[in-house]
């Protein structure tokens, strides 16, 4: 059962992670990114000419590592899902640099007996002279820690929900087809998890085979906001946020449905989800991106 105290105070230390140029083109491949080579849309994240970086990159970068999975926190890790990912952009990604972040537990939520926990833990990517790039929140749902407080409700912090979908029509929908070597080039950036690559352990925890990384449709869902709503420039990025609904496999194709708003302070924004049609599988939801006007 997880752990309250040791959970709350846990010390993540000091993250540093430098990367170049490569670092970056690969991580837009990986996310799919240069799949037409002859799209400037697409060499504009994969060629070292006037590169510019995937804001979703910060996700893969400063990882706090699988905590979770050290037995102090009394989390049950096999039932841990990645819930949602929020990243808030200060400053867009340089093509290199040498940054650092500090993460802590920023929340806890215990929703009761059999309906699990929610774990928010936010961390701030800053440079070497203490400029800040990104804050992001990554939020775990651990489906088997529900019931650790006496009390039920919420036990640190507060969680703020992400906005649901309009109830009404998509204002576009757009296909996007998964790579089925898409997983294989993601783990390249850190995340080894063998959920994501070998067959026989895949099926062990239930699936008929690996699963895609969520960040790595967190990434392909960034792009698809960039080229419809902001000329497929990085820079007008300022906050990408999305909860992770089910799984995708390499080789299936993604359906974004996308409807556009405004923020309260009348910047452009987009509303997002994304599903599998072969399988009636809604994949991505409540997704909010934030942009601003050029």
């Amino acid at each position: 059962m997880l752990n309250f105290d040791t959970v709350r105070q846990w010390d993540f230390g000091l993250m540093p992670h430098a990367y170049d140029e490569h670092e970056a083109m690969l991580y837009a491949l990986a996310v799919g990114a240069g799949r037409d080579p002859l799209d400037p849309c697409d060499l504009r994240y994969v060629y070292e000419k006037d590169l510019q970086v995937l804001p979703s990159m910060a996700a893969s970068l400063c990882a706090p590592g699988p905590w979770a999975r050290d037995p102090r926190t009394g989390i049950d890790i096999v039932r841990v899902v990645h819930g949602e990912q929020d990243i808030v952009v200060h400053e867009p990604l340089p093509a290199r640099a040498e940054l650092h972040a500090r993460a802590q537990v920023t929340a806890i939520l215990d929703k009761g007996v059999g309906k699990g926990a929610v774990v928010e833990v936010t961390r701030d990517l800053l440079d070497q002279a203490g400029k800040r790039y990104v804050t992001q929140r990554h939020r775990s749902f651990c489906r088997g820690d529900g019931g650790f407080s006496q009390s039920h409700g919420q036990s640190l912090g507060r969680l703020e929900a992400l906005p649901s979908v309009p109830e009404r029509e998509a204002d576009e929908e757009l296909e996007w087809p998964i790579c089925p070597r898409a997983a294989l080039f993601y783990r390249l950036l850190g995340d080894f998890n063998p959920l994501h690559v070998d067959p026989a352990f895949a099926r062990e925890a239930g699936y008929p085979k690996p699963i895609l990384h969520g960040l790595c449709m967190y990434g392909m869902a960034t792009q698809v906001v960039l080229r419809q709503r902001a000329d497929n420039d990085a820079r007008r990025l300022r906050r990408l946020a999305v909860r992770f609904n089910a799984p995708a496999f390499p080789g299936e194709t993604l359906r974004f449905r996308l409807w556009y708003t405004e923020t309260e302070l009348g910047h452009p924004a987009v509303h997002l989800q994304a599903r599998i049609e072969a399988r009636d599988a809604l994949v991505l939801d409540r997704g909010w991106f934030e942009l601003i006007k050029v």
